[in-house]
Protein backbone atom coordinates (compact mmCIF):
# COMPACT_ATOMS: atom_id res chain seq x y z
CA UNK A 1 0.00 0.00 0.00
CA UNK A 2 1.21 3.37 -1.09
CA UNK A 3 2.83 5.86 1.58
CA UNK A 4 -0.42 8.19 0.78
CA UNK A 5 -2.68 5.56 1.15
CA UNK A 6 -1.83 5.20 4.32
CA UNK A 7 -1.56 8.82 5.59
CA UNK A 8 -5.18 8.87 4.14
CA UNK A 9 -6.15 6.38 6.06
CA UNK A 10 -4.64 7.34 9.59
CA UNK A 11 -6.13 11.15 9.03
CA UNK A 12 -9.30 9.41 8.37
CA UNK A 13 -9.49 7.55 11.59
CA UNK A 14 -8.28 10.38 13.48
CA UNK A 15 -10.82 12.40 12.16
CA UNK A 16 -13.64 9.61 13.82
CA UNK A 17 -11.45 9.29 16.88
CA UNK A 18 -12.20 12.81 17.66
CA UNK A 19 -15.67 12.89 16.85
CA UNK A 20 -16.09 9.54 19.21
CA UNK A 21 -13.90 11.65 22.16
CA UNK A 22 -15.86 15.05 21.31
CA UNK A 23 -19.49 13.26 21.84
CA UNK A 24 -18.03 11.29 25.07
CA UNK A 25 -16.77 14.75 27.13
CA UNK A 26 -19.99 16.80 25.66
CA UNK A 27 -22.24 14.08 27.09
CA UNK A 28 -20.13 14.06 30.51
CA UNK A 29 -20.99 17.82 30.58
CA UNK A 30 -23.70 17.25 30.08
CA UNK A 31 -24.45 15.07 33.23
CA UNK A 32 -22.23 16.61 35.44
CA UNK A 33 -23.73 20.89 34.36
CA UNK A 34 -24.32 21.67 38.07
CA UNK A 35 -20.29 20.84 38.40
CA UNK A 36 -19.38 23.24 35.19
CA UNK A 37 -21.52 25.80 37.14
CA UNK A 38 -19.57 25.60 40.18
CA UNK A 39 -16.45 25.16 38.17
CA UNK A 40 -17.15 28.69 35.87
CA UNK A 41 -18.58 30.48 39.58
CA UNK A 42 -14.85 29.29 41.27
CA UNK A 43 -12.35 30.78 38.46
CA UNK A 44 -14.44 33.25 36.97
CA UNK A 45 -15.15 32.06 33.40
CA UNK A 46 -18.02 34.00 32.28
CA UNK A 47 -20.29 31.93 30.09
CA UNK A 48 -20.68 33.27 27.03
CA UNK A 49 -24.36 35.13 26.45
CA UNK A 50 -26.10 35.80 23.10
CA UNK A 51 -27.52 39.07 23.67
CA UNK A 52 -25.00 40.68 20.86
CA UNK A 53 -23.76 43.11 23.36
CA UNK A 54 -21.23 46.11 22.17
CA UNK A 55 -18.72 46.28 24.71
CA UNK A 56 -18.30 49.61 23.22
CA UNK A 57 -21.74 50.90 24.77
CA UNK A 58 -23.08 52.76 27.82
CA UNK A 59 -21.95 56.14 28.53
CA UNK A 60 -22.26 57.21 32.09
CA UNK A 61 -24.55 60.08 32.70
CA UNK A 62 -23.20 62.97 35.12
CA UNK A 63 -23.46 61.65 38.83
CA UNK A 64 -22.51 62.67 42.24
CA UNK A 65 -22.82 60.10 44.84
CA UNK A 66 -25.46 61.41 47.07
CA UNK A 67 -25.07 62.20 50.75
CA UNK A 68 -27.03 58.70 51.27
CA UNK A 69 -24.42 57.19 49.21
CA UNK A 70 -24.78 54.94 46.23
CA UNK A 71 -25.10 50.42 46.21
CA UNK A 72 -22.33 49.61 43.66
CA UNK A 73 -22.86 46.12 41.86
CA UNK A 74 -20.37 44.97 39.22
CA UNK A 75 -21.88 43.59 36.08
CA UNK A 76 -19.17 40.64 34.58
CA UNK A 77 -21.30 40.25 31.21
CA UNK A 78 -20.16 43.64 29.44
CA UNK A 79 -17.49 44.27 32.27
CA UNK A 80 -19.14 47.83 34.04
CA UNK A 81 -20.16 48.82 37.54
CA UNK A 82 -23.93 49.63 38.00
CA UNK A 83 -25.07 52.17 40.66
CA UNK A 84 -28.48 51.59 42.95
CA UNK A 85 -30.39 53.36 45.88
CA UNK A 86 -29.49 51.82 48.75
CA UNK A 87 -32.75 52.50 50.73
CA UNK A 88 -35.22 51.46 47.24
CA UNK A 89 -32.97 49.39 45.49
CA UNK A 90 -33.68 50.82 42.37
CA UNK A 91 -30.94 51.22 39.04
CA UNK A 92 -29.52 55.16 39.40
CA UNK A 93 -26.98 54.78 36.79
CA UNK A 94 -26.32 51.48 34.66
CA UNK A 95 -22.84 52.77 33.37
CA UNK A 96 -21.17 54.23 36.80
CA UNK A 97 -18.39 52.50 35.35
CA UNK A 98 -18.59 52.42 31.76
CA UNK A 99 -17.77 49.15 29.99
CA UNK A 100 -13.92 48.52 29.78
CA UNK A 101 -13.03 45.07 28.25
CA UNK A 102 -9.17 45.57 27.72
CA UNK A 103 -8.99 46.47 31.75
CA UNK A 104 -11.79 44.07 33.34
CA UNK A 105 -13.02 40.59 32.96
CA UNK A 106 -15.07 39.44 36.02
CA UNK A 107 -15.00 42.36 38.49
CA UNK A 108 -16.28 41.21 41.70
CA UNK A 109 -16.29 44.51 44.15
CA UNK A 110 -15.83 48.03 43.71
CA UNK A 111 -14.15 49.97 46.90
CA UNK A 112 -13.09 53.62 47.21
CA UNK A 113 -9.24 53.53 47.79
CA UNK A 114 -8.04 54.83 51.42
CA UNK A 115 -7.96 58.69 50.44
CA UNK A 116 -10.85 58.60 48.19
CA UNK A 117 -10.17 59.74 45.26
CA UNK A 118 -9.96 56.70 43.29
CA UNK A 119 -12.12 53.79 43.11
CA UNK A 120 -10.72 49.56 43.55
CA UNK A 121 -12.20 46.94 41.60
CA UNK A 122 -10.92 43.58 42.19
CA UNK A 123 -11.63 41.33 38.74
CA UNK A 124 -10.97 37.54 39.47
CA UNK A 125 -9.62 36.51 36.01
CA UNK A 126 -7.51 39.11 35.57
CA UNK A 127 -5.86 38.20 39.02
CA UNK A 128 -5.52 42.28 39.67
CA UNK A 129 -7.04 45.03 41.71
CA UNK A 130 -8.08 47.73 38.76
CA UNK A 131 -8.04 51.43 39.66
CA UNK A 132 -10.22 54.17 38.46
CA UNK A 133 -11.06 57.73 38.68
CA UNK A 134 -14.39 59.10 39.91
CA UNK A 135 -15.25 59.67 35.97
CA UNK A 136 -14.83 56.02 35.61
CA UNK A 137 -11.68 56.22 34.06
CA UNK A 138 -9.10 53.73 33.53
CA UNK A 139 -6.06 54.87 35.56
CA UNK A 140 -3.80 52.14 36.32
CA UNK A 141 -3.49 48.76 37.97
CA UNK A 142 -3.42 49.47 41.58
CA UNK A 143 -2.00 45.72 43.06
CA UNK A 144 0.16 43.53 42.79
CA UNK A 145 2.04 47.30 42.30
CA UNK A 146 3.97 46.43 39.13
CA UNK A 147 1.29 44.13 37.36
CA UNK A 148 0.04 40.68 37.34
CA UNK A 149 1.73 38.43 39.76
CA UNK A 150 0.28 35.06 40.34
CA UNK A 151 2.21 34.11 43.04
CA UNK A 152 0.64 37.27 44.89
CA UNK A 153 -2.75 36.90 43.73
CA UNK A 154 -4.96 34.68 41.79
CA UNK A 155 -8.71 34.39 41.45
CA UNK A 156 -9.15 37.05 43.69
CA UNK A 157 -12.51 37.65 44.77
CA UNK A 158 -13.74 40.48 47.28
CA UNK A 159 -11.97 43.46 49.35
CA UNK A 160 -11.75 44.90 52.74
CA UNK A 161 -10.44 48.41 53.60
CA UNK A 162 -8.86 48.51 56.93
CA UNK A 163 -8.73 52.13 58.68
CA UNK A 164 -5.06 52.63 58.51
CA UNK A 165 -5.87 52.11 54.18
CA UNK A 166 -4.39 48.38 54.08
CA UNK A 167 -5.96 46.99 51.76
CA UNK A 168 -7.23 42.99 52.42
CA UNK A 169 -7.93 40.36 49.20
CA UNK A 170 -8.94 37.33 49.22
CA UNK A 171 -6.83 34.93 47.26
CA UNK A 172 -7.83 31.46 46.06
CA UNK A 173 -5.73 30.22 43.26
CA UNK A 174 -2.16 30.12 42.39
CA UNK A 175 0.68 29.71 45.08
CA UNK A 176 -0.57 31.63 47.67
CA UNK A 177 -3.96 29.85 47.29
CA UNK A 178 -6.20 29.86 50.46
CA UNK A 179 -5.32 33.12 51.92
CA UNK A 180 -5.89 36.99 52.39
CA UNK A 181 -3.20 39.05 51.28
CA UNK A 182 -2.45 42.44 52.60
CA UNK A 183 -1.31 45.58 50.50
CA UNK A 184 -0.22 49.11 51.65
CA UNK A 185 -2.05 52.43 50.26
CA UNK A 186 0.24 52.13 46.84
CA UNK A 187 -0.33 48.63 46.28
CA UNK A 188 2.42 47.38 47.71
CA UNK A 189 2.21 43.51 49.05
CA UNK A 190 2.89 43.32 52.60
CA UNK A 191 1.71 39.83 53.01
CA UNK A 192 -0.36 37.43 53.85
CA UNK A 193 -3.12 38.80 56.30
CA UNK A 194 -5.11 35.07 57.13
CA UNK A 195 -1.96 32.60 56.38
CA UNK A 196 -2.65 29.79 53.47
CA UNK A 197 -5.19 27.30 54.45
CA UNK A 198 -4.96 29.09 57.89
CA UNK A 199 -8.14 27.26 60.08
CA UNK A 200 -8.95 25.13 56.95
CA UNK A 201 -9.55 27.84 54.64
CA UNK A 202 -10.59 26.90 51.13
CA UNK A 203 -11.42 29.06 48.59
CA UNK A 204 -12.19 32.70 50.36
CA UNK A 205 -14.56 35.09 48.92
CA UNK A 206 -15.52 37.58 51.05
CA UNK A 207 -14.46 39.37 54.44
CA UNK A 208 -16.26 41.41 56.90
CA UNK A 209 -14.75 42.80 60.21
CA UNK A 210 -16.93 43.31 63.12
CA UNK A 211 -15.95 46.02 65.58
CA UNK A 212 -18.15 44.97 68.17
CA UNK A 213 -15.91 41.41 68.23
CA UNK A 214 -13.21 42.89 67.21
CA UNK A 215 -12.89 40.18 64.60
CA UNK A 216 -13.19 39.29 60.80
CA UNK A 217 -15.41 36.36 59.44
CA UNK A 218 -14.37 35.33 55.94
CA UNK A 219 -16.76 32.98 53.54
CA UNK A 220 -15.52 30.09 51.61
CA UNK A 221 -16.82 27.93 49.33
CA UNK A 222 -14.21 25.33 49.36
CA UNK A 223 -14.69 24.80 52.86
CA UNK A 224 -17.85 25.47 52.88
CA UNK A 225 -18.13 27.52 55.74
CA UNK A 226 -17.77 31.13 57.24
CA UNK A 227 -14.22 30.96 59.57
CA UNK A 228 -13.67 33.51 62.37
CA UNK A 229 -10.63 34.98 62.29
CA UNK A 230 -8.76 37.59 65.62
CA UNK A 231 -8.13 40.89 64.79
CA UNK A 232 -3.96 40.30 63.71
CA UNK A 233 -5.10 37.33 61.29
CA UNK A 234 -5.47 33.78 64.17
CA UNK A 235 -7.88 31.34 63.86
CA UNK A 236 -10.60 31.67 66.43
CA UNK A 237 -13.30 28.89 64.80
CA UNK A 238 -15.84 28.00 62.84
CA UNK A 239 -18.54 31.02 62.70
CA UNK A 240 -21.36 29.15 60.48
CA UNK A 241 -20.85 25.49 58.77
CA UNK A 242 -22.43 23.26 56.16
CA UNK A 243 -23.22 26.34 53.48
CA UNK A 244 -22.14 24.41 50.56
CA UNK A 245 -20.93 27.55 48.36
CA UNK A 246 -21.25 30.67 50.03
CA UNK A 247 -20.10 34.50 48.53
CA UNK A 248 -21.03 37.91 50.40
CA UNK A 249 -21.80 38.67 53.42
CA UNK A 250 -22.46 41.51 55.22
CA UNK A 251 -23.08 42.54 58.61
CA UNK A 252 -26.52 44.13 59.95
CA UNK A 253 -27.01 47.34 61.92
CA UNK A 254 -28.36 44.90 64.81
CA UNK A 255 -25.50 42.55 64.53
CA UNK A 256 -26.73 39.88 62.61
CA UNK A 257 -24.92 38.27 59.82
CA UNK A 258 -26.61 37.58 56.08
CA UNK A 259 -24.69 35.28 53.28
CA UNK A 260 -25.07 34.28 50.31
CA UNK A 261 -25.35 30.54 49.05
CA UNK A 262 -24.40 30.16 45.28
CA UNK A 263 -25.15 26.25 45.30
CA UNK A 264 -28.30 24.48 46.27
CA UNK A 265 -29.37 24.51 48.56
CA UNK A 266 -28.91 28.14 47.10
CA UNK A 267 -30.56 31.27 48.95
CA UNK A 268 -29.50 34.20 51.60
CA UNK A 269 -29.08 32.43 55.25
CA UNK A 270 -29.05 34.45 57.87
CA UNK A 271 -27.23 34.02 61.16
CA UNK A 272 -27.31 36.07 64.64
CA UNK A 273 -24.28 37.35 66.06
CA UNK A 274 -23.16 34.01 67.61
CA UNK A 275 -23.72 31.89 64.51
CA UNK A 276 -27.33 30.96 64.91
CA UNK A 277 -29.08 30.54 61.98
CA UNK A 278 -32.23 32.56 62.42
CA UNK A 279 -33.76 33.04 58.88
CA UNK A 280 -33.51 31.83 54.78
CA UNK A 281 -34.73 33.52 52.13
CA UNK A 282 -34.70 31.16 48.56
CA UNK A 283 -37.16 33.04 46.58
CA UNK A 284 -34.09 33.45 44.05
CA UNK A 285 -30.99 31.34 43.19
CA UNK A 286 -27.87 31.19 42.16
CA UNK A 287 -26.97 34.37 44.41
CA UNK A 288 -23.49 36.24 44.72
CA UNK A 289 -24.59 39.30 46.65
CA UNK A 290 -26.19 41.03 49.61
CA UNK A 291 -27.42 44.12 50.45
CA UNK A 292 -30.46 44.96 53.65
CA UNK A 293 -31.77 47.94 51.99
CA UNK A 294 -33.11 50.78 53.98
CA UNK A 295 -36.39 49.93 53.07
CA UNK A 296 -36.32 46.98 55.02
CA UNK A 297 -35.97 44.49 52.18
CA UNK A 298 -32.97 42.50 50.75
CA UNK A 299 -31.51 43.51 47.28
CA UNK A 300 -29.37 40.13 45.94
CA UNK A 301 -27.68 39.74 42.52
CA UNK A 302 -27.14 36.22 40.61
CA UNK A 303 -25.87 35.62 37.24
CA UNK A 304 -29.13 36.87 35.68
CA UNK A 305 -29.71 40.62 37.34
CA UNK A 306 -30.01 42.38 40.72
CA UNK A 307 -33.23 41.45 42.57
CA UNK A 308 -35.27 42.77 45.49
CA UNK A 309 -37.01 40.29 47.82
CA UNK A 310 -38.91 41.11 51.47
CA UNK A 311 -38.72 38.83 54.35
CA UNK A 312 -41.78 36.87 53.27
CA UNK A 313 -39.38 35.00 51.13
CA UNK A 314 -41.17 36.68 48.03
CA UNK A 315 -39.89 38.54 44.75
CA UNK A 316 -40.57 42.25 44.63
CA UNK A 317 -39.21 43.06 41.58
CA UNK A 318 -36.18 42.76 39.36
CA UNK A 319 -34.09 46.10 39.24
CA UNK A 320 -31.44 45.06 36.40
CA UNK A 321 -30.14 42.41 34.06
CA UNK A 322 -26.71 40.98 33.72
CA UNK A 323 -23.84 38.86 35.71
CA UNK A 324 -24.48 40.90 38.64
CA UNK A 325 -21.53 40.82 41.36
CA UNK A 326 -21.24 41.79 45.04
CA UNK A 327 -22.52 44.62 46.53
CA UNK A 328 -20.88 47.64 48.30
CA UNK A 329 -22.19 50.75 49.85
CA UNK A 330 -19.54 53.61 48.67
CA UNK A 331 -20.71 56.99 50.47
CA UNK A 332 -19.34 60.65 48.90
CA UNK A 333 -15.94 61.09 49.25
CA UNK A 334 -15.21 62.74 52.99
CA UNK A 335 -13.63 66.75 52.77
CA UNK A 336 -11.02 67.51 55.20
CA UNK A 337 -10.80 66.30 58.84
CA UNK A 338 -14.42 65.98 59.95
CA UNK A 339 -17.69 63.70 58.50
CA UNK A 340 -21.42 63.79 57.63
CA UNK A 341 -23.48 61.07 59.31
CA UNK A 342 -26.66 60.83 57.98
CA UNK A 343 -29.76 58.85 59.54
CA UNK A 344 -32.15 57.11 57.49
CA UNK A 345 -35.47 56.50 60.26
CA UNK A 346 -37.62 54.24 59.38
CA UNK A 347 -40.36 52.09 61.53
CA UNK A 348 -40.90 48.28 61.70
CA UNK A 349 -43.01 48.27 58.76
CA UNK A 350 -40.46 50.35 56.14
CA UNK A 351 -42.65 53.45 56.45
CA UNK A 352 -40.25 56.64 57.10
CA UNK A 353 -40.25 58.49 60.41
CA UNK A 354 -39.91 61.73 59.84
CA UNK A 355 -40.06 63.18 63.00
CA UNK A 356 -38.22 60.94 64.86
CA UNK A 357 -35.76 62.86 67.85
CA UNK A 358 -32.30 62.06 67.77
CA UNK A 359 -29.42 62.83 70.69
CA UNK A 360 -26.35 62.32 69.05
CA UNK A 361 -22.57 62.80 70.88
CA UNK A 362 -24.58 64.19 73.91
CA UNK A 363 -26.75 67.03 72.16
CA UNK A 364 -30.70 66.11 71.06
CA UNK A 365 -31.41 67.73 68.47
CA UNK A 366 -35.27 69.22 67.10
CA UNK A 367 -37.38 66.58 65.67
CA UNK A 368 -36.66 65.42 61.97
CA UNK A 369 -33.03 66.16 62.29
CA UNK A 370 -31.34 63.68 60.54
CA UNK A 371 -27.83 65.14 59.06
CA UNK A 372 -25.21 65.83 61.63
CA UNK A 373 -22.05 67.48 59.31
CA UNK A 374 -18.54 68.71 61.12
CA UNK A 375 -18.46 64.84 62.91
CA UNK A 376 -14.80 64.35 64.04
CA UNK A 377 -13.07 61.00 64.14
CA UNK A 378 -14.16 58.32 66.35
CA UNK A 379 -16.68 56.72 68.00
CA UNK A 380 -20.09 58.55 69.22
CA UNK A 381 -23.25 57.86 71.20
CA UNK A 382 -26.72 58.17 69.66
CA UNK A 383 -30.28 57.66 70.53
CA UNK A 384 -33.21 57.95 68.26
CA UNK A 385 -36.78 58.64 70.12
CA UNK A 386 -40.49 58.60 68.70
CA UNK A 387 -43.01 58.86 70.95
CA UNK A 388 -44.69 55.78 68.83
CA UNK A 389 -41.93 53.45 69.27
CA UNK A 390 -39.42 52.32 71.27
CA UNK A 391 -36.12 54.28 71.62
CA UNK A 392 -33.05 53.12 69.74
CA UNK A 393 -29.50 53.16 70.87
CA UNK A 394 -26.53 52.62 69.43
CA UNK A 395 -22.86 53.53 68.32
CA UNK A 396 -21.34 55.05 65.11
CA UNK A 397 -17.46 54.65 64.59
CA UNK A 398 -16.29 57.13 62.05
CA UNK A 399 -12.93 56.95 60.57
CA UNK A 400 -12.08 58.25 57.17
CA UNK A 401 -15.87 58.47 55.53
CA UNK A 402 -19.42 59.74 55.70
CA UNK A 403 -21.56 56.76 57.61
CA UNK A 404 -25.46 56.32 57.07
CA UNK A 405 -27.05 55.04 60.12
CA UNK A 406 -30.53 52.72 58.90
CA UNK A 407 -32.19 53.25 62.10
CA UNK A 408 -35.16 51.23 62.35
CA UNK A 409 -37.56 51.91 65.42
CA UNK A 410 -39.78 48.78 67.04
CA UNK A 411 -43.18 50.07 67.52
CA UNK A 412 -44.94 49.87 71.34
CA UNK A 413 -47.71 47.40 70.68
CA UNK A 414 -50.53 48.59 72.74
CA UNK A 415 -49.75 52.54 73.37
CA UNK A 416 -52.17 53.87 71.30
CA UNK A 417 -51.81 57.37 73.04
CA UNK A 418 -47.99 57.26 72.53
CA UNK A 419 -46.91 58.06 76.25
CA UNK A 420 -44.09 55.05 76.62
CA UNK A 421 -47.05 53.17 79.06
CA UNK A 422 -49.57 50.68 78.72
CA UNK A 423 -52.63 51.48 80.52
CA UNK A 424 -56.20 52.13 81.05
CA UNK A 425 -55.82 55.48 79.05
CA UNK A 426 -54.98 53.37 75.74
CA UNK A 427 -58.09 51.65 76.13
CA UNK A 428 -59.77 54.67 76.58
CA UNK A 429 -58.63 56.41 73.01
CA UNK A 430 -58.96 52.99 71.19
CA UNK A 431 -63.05 53.18 72.69
CA UNK A 432 -63.32 56.87 71.86
CA UNK A 433 -61.88 56.08 68.18
CA UNK A 434 -63.62 52.80 67.41
CA UNK A 435 -67.13 54.36 68.11
CA UNK A 436 -66.23 57.77 66.40
CA UNK A 437 -65.92 60.47 69.66
CA UNK A 438 -62.23 60.79 67.75
CA UNK A 439 -61.31 60.37 64.21
CA UNK A 440 -57.24 60.52 64.81
CA UNK A 441 -55.21 57.60 67.21
CA UNK A 442 -51.87 59.35 68.08
CA UNK A 443 -50.31 55.76 67.46
CA UNK A 444 -52.47 54.30 65.01
CA UNK A 445 -50.23 51.18 64.36
CA UNK A 446 -49.46 50.10 68.35
CA UNK A 447 -53.50 50.01 68.10
CA UNK A 448 -53.96 47.98 65.07
CA UNK A 449 -52.53 44.93 67.39
CA UNK A 450 -53.48 42.46 64.77
CA UNK A 451 -52.09 44.49 61.93
CA UNK A 452 -55.13 44.39 59.55
CA UNK A 453 -55.81 47.84 59.03
CA UNK A 454 -58.85 48.45 61.29
CA UNK A 455 -58.99 49.51 65.03
CA UNK A 456 -61.70 47.19 66.29
CA UNK A 457 -62.90 45.14 69.27
CA UNK A 458 -60.02 42.60 69.06
CA UNK A 459 -57.48 45.33 69.31
CA UNK A 460 -59.56 46.50 72.61
CA UNK A 461 -59.14 43.62 74.40
CA UNK A 462 -55.88 42.36 73.48
CA UNK A 463 -54.44 46.12 74.74
CA UNK A 464 -56.57 44.96 77.77
CA UNK A 465 -54.04 41.76 78.26
CA UNK A 466 -51.47 43.34 77.57
CA UNK A 467 -51.83 46.03 80.67
CA UNK A 468 -53.41 42.83 82.77
CA UNK A 469 -50.36 41.06 81.93
CA UNK A 470 -47.93 44.34 82.70
CA UNK A 471 -49.18 44.44 86.06
CA UNK A 472 -49.45 40.87 87.18
CA UNK A 473 -45.81 41.12 86.79
CA UNK A 474 -44.89 43.63 89.09
CA UNK A 475 -44.21 42.69 92.61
Amino acid sequence: MKKSQLLLIACFLGFLLTGVFSGIASASMLQDNQSDVEYQEIHGMVPQVSTGFDATAGIRGTLDIPGEGLLMIPNSTNRTVMAFDPFSGDLVEEFFIPSDPDNLSTPIMMLWNHSQTSFLISDQLRKLVQQYDTEGNFEQTFAPAGGEDQDILHNIRGMYMQPDGTLLVTVAGGSNQNSVAMFDTEGEYLGNFIANNAGGLNGPWNIVYRSDFNDYLISANGSSGIHRYDADGNFIEMFATGISFPQQLVLLDNGNIMVTNFSSPSGVYEFDSEGNQLNYYSVVTGLRGVYELGNGNILVTNGSGVHEINRNNQLVETKATGSARHISHIMPPATGTSFIVTFSVTDDHGNDVDDATITFAGVTYDPGHYVFEDVEPGTHQYMVEHNCHVTAEGSVTVVNSHVLIDAELQGNPGDANGDGNVNVLDVIAMINYYVGVDTDLTCFNNADLNGDGVINILDIIGTVHIFEDDNDEEP
